[in-house]
């Protein structure tokens, strides 16, 4: 039931960041996911997420469509089409990865 938290959290604020995303993935269509693991960890970190424990605890097939939902917020929230990034520097407004991360390995420890 956690994960199912986690991944409505996640669903949720992709609805509302960028509705295009999700009705892509809706359609099966998937679009390209070209994102570092330190990009994945700063946007999990930036949405609330704890990436590594979630993922761990998930089966491949699911942890793999976790990665790419989050790559896609980072990609359409970088994109000119969203409004709310209009600067175009996404990164710079979210948490580091490296901020994030060692929580997350302690927490798991």
């Amino acid at each position: 039931r956690n994960l199912d938290r986690w991944w409505e959290l996640a669903v949720a604020h992709a609805q509302a960041e960028c509705y295009v995303v999700l009705v892509a993935l809706r359609s099966q269509s998937r679009l390209v996911c070209e994102c570092s693991e330190p990009d994945i960890q700063a946007v999990a970190c930036h949405w609330g997420v704890k990436y590594h424990s979630v993922s761990a605890r998930m089966g491949e097939g699911v942890a793999e469509l976790f990665h790419d939902v989050l790559c896609n917020i980072k990609a359409c929230t970088a994109s000119p089409m969203n409004p709310a990034a209009s600067t175009g520097d996404v990164q710079s407004s979210k948490p580091s990865a490296a901020a994030c991360v060692p929580a997350s390995r302690t927490k798991q420890l």
